[in-house]
């Protein structure tokens, strides 16, 4: 059962792999600490409470989803003001150009 619901959540996580893959893996290490723990010793009923308890896969990606959307925003955001930076450099540095060939010229 851990198995399945651990490939449902990755599924639900595939806009994000590195997201996916490490989510994954402290899901389980919890599931299983959970089955682990669990005094009744049927496995099956164990790992059903622990999944039960940790939450549907749909809802925890779409948490995950928030948060990696906030990450890509930030680094989209950085990445346009060093374009709009790169840019008014360059216009800076052909103003400057031109003005020096300008007084070569005369």
């Amino acid at each position: 059962m851990i198995p399945d619901y651990l490939e449902r959540l990755a599924r639900e996580l595939s806009f994000d792999r590195s997201l996916a893959r490490n989510v994954r893996q402290e899901v389980e290490d919890h599931l299983w600490e959970a089955v682990a723990a669990d005094p009744t010793g049927n496995m099956l009923a164990a790992q059903q409470r622990a999944i039960a308890n940790f939450g549907d896969a749909r809802a925890i990606a779409a948490q995950f989803a928030v948060i990696s959307l906030a990450r890509h925003s930030r680094r989209a955001g950085a990445a346009a003001v060093l374009v709009i930076a790169s840019v008014f450099i360059a216009m800076k540095a052909r103003i400057a150009w031109n003005a020096a060939a300008q007084v070569g010229h005369r």
